[in-house]
């Protein structure tokens, strides 16, 4: 199997894993609907977020790995963004995001800006804050991650080398090939309840 087609099989693994859950809740709320033959406050509620959550990943996913589709500025990314964190939450998880970025900045920036956010993000057991800076004109962005449990990281874990990619490393992968082309390289920022990424160009 060529890597191309391995990537896109574990990418689309990861899409299912991910939107798998939100399609079921909205499934079980319409089947209570029609069991009912009405629509309690609980069985919407349930739709209306199952739903969001749907809306919210399939648009980001779209933006990060697909065609540019909806990404098509610094307010686009910052709400894309926005909405992917806050699919992520529940009870006992909670986001916020620092969105320090300059409208200037080239479409490809800002794919770069998604996939290294989602890579910070799913360290984040329980949240926290996502602090993304980029100003145009210099070729650098930092996508930073602080909160009260971060999964254990090491620098080898984003290396970049490519090789074997397991679904849960496809974001990983993926900003890998889209460093590579445009001569970037990547930098891991690991301390005490704080894990980031620094991006910068090679040529700038």
């Amino acid at each position: 199997m060529n890597d191309a087609l391995f990537l896109s099989k574990s990418l689309v693994t990861r899409m299912s894993h991910d939107l798998a859950g939100a399609v079921g809740a909205v499934s079980n709320g319409l089947e209570l609907l029609s069991e009912e033959g009405q629509a309690d406050p609980e069985t919407l509620d349930l739709i209306k977020n199952s739903a969001s959550v749907l809306f919210s990943r399939t648009i980001f996913f779209r933006a990060a790995y697909g065609s540019d589709g909806p990404l098509t500025g610094a307010d686009a990314a910052e709400r894309i963004l926005k909405g992917y964190l806050a699919s992520l939450e529940n009870k006992t998880v909670r986001f916020s995001c620092l969105w320090k970025v300059d409208e200037g900045l080239p479409l490809f920036s800002f794919r770069l800006i998604l996939l290294a956010s989602q890579i910070v993000a799913e360290k984040m057991i329980r949240g926290g804050r996502v602090t993304v800076t980029a100003t145009a004109g210099t070729g650098e962005i930092s996508v930073v991650g602080e909160g009260e449990r971060l999964l254990p990281v090491k620098e080898e874990d984003f290396s970049f080398n490519g090789g074997e990619c397991a679904p849960k490393d496809v974001a990983v992968a993926f900003l890998a090939e889209y460093l590579r082309e445009p001569n970037w390289k990547a930098e891991v920022g690991i301390e005490e309840g704080r894990f980031g990424l620094s991006l910068s160009s090679v040529e700038a």
